[in-house]
């Protein structure tokens, strides 16, 4: 992915989603844009990495919420960018 003109390093979906919440503005969103943009390639590798596998929930209807969490958000480096936005 390229960057933008308007956000020089930055992909084009990050430049529009800070576009979108005006994070030029707002210092929490636009941490947030910086280490998604800085982290894409490594974002995008631990993604695909677990695409495919198999988990183990211990449960259907009830599953385990450790568990399940852990499967939800395999990425901790997405998890870490994310974390800016409740600082």
């Amino acid at each position: 992915m390229g960057s933008s003109r308007e956000c020089p390093g930055l992909p084009r979906p990050v430049c529009r989603l800070c576009r979108y919440v005006r994070c030029r503005e707002d210092s929490a969103f636009s941490a947030v844009a910086k280490a998604l943009g800085e982290n894409e390639e490594a974002i995008v590798s631990e993604l695909a990495a677990v695409q495919g596998q198999a988990v183990d929930l211990a449960g259907y209807y009830r599953p385990d919420e450790v568990k399940t969490s852990a499967v939800m958000r395999p990425s901790a480096t997405l998890n870490k960018a994310l974390e800016l936005l409740s600082k």
